[in-house]
């Protein structure tokens, strides 16, 4: 696989990469868009060697950073380096999130803590989780979810932070709590009354 073309700083949604089990064909369709590419320690190997992109920045534990030098010797200088003095991935990646207010990212993780932690997406404009079996879209509180689906696709909504989740909805039937059909082809839309939430629905 051929390494991407870096565009200009906030030009796209910016991908971060948190651990090794990630959808390749979706990772090859987000670099399409050119898309600054950040990556976890933890998945630095499988990005750089195996599949041999080039990345933009990487997130690490104070640990590893010796090991990083080495896996990214065949691209220094041409990358950043942020360095967290925590020790878990959801730790660093908070960490690093917290200061890019008013950015967007499409981020690549099964960690279900960066998923549901409604600290870590305060401040950022927008927000696309991708997991091997779900894509999830997440709203921030005043914001709307909007896309077109196929008649009987199935979504579930998830509240954020303890909150009661009471949304209004257009073109979906609910059929559990916080289970959602769309009824025909079209767009379906969901505002939540207040807080934030996690649309999640199968990737096709």
């Amino acid at each position: 696989m051929s390494s991407h073309h870096i565009v200009t700083e906030n030009q796209e949604p910016a991908i971060i990469i948190t651990d090794s089990e990630f959808d390749i064909t979706v990772l090859e369709g987000l670099l399409e868009w050119g898309s600054k590419l950040i990556v976890v320690d933890s998945s630095l190997k499988k990005v750089v060697v195996d599949l041999g992109i080039k990345v933009d920045e990487v997130i690490c534990r104070l640990q590893e950073v010796e090991k990083v030098k080495k896996l990214l010797e065949i691209q220094y200088p041409h990358y950043q380096l942020f360095v967290h003095e925590e020790t878990t991935i959801e730790e660093i990646v908070c960490g690093y999130l917290n200061g890019q207010r008013n950015f967007s990212f499409n981020i690549l993780t099964n960690n279900e803590g960066l998923i549901t932690n409604t600290n870590v997406y305060s401040g950022l404009k927008q927000i696309v989780v991708y997991q091997k079996k779900y894509r999830g879209n997440y709203v921030l509180k005043g914001a709307s979810f909007s896309k077109w689906f196929v008649k009987d696709s199935l979504l579930e909504v998830v509240s954020v932070g303890n909150r009661e989740g009471k949304y209004h909805t257009s073109n979906l039937k609910s059929t559990t709590k916080g289970s959602f059909k769309v009824i025909e082809n079209g767009v379906a839309e969901i505002k939540a009354n207040n807080g934030d939430f996690l649309v999640k629905y199968t990737v096709a």
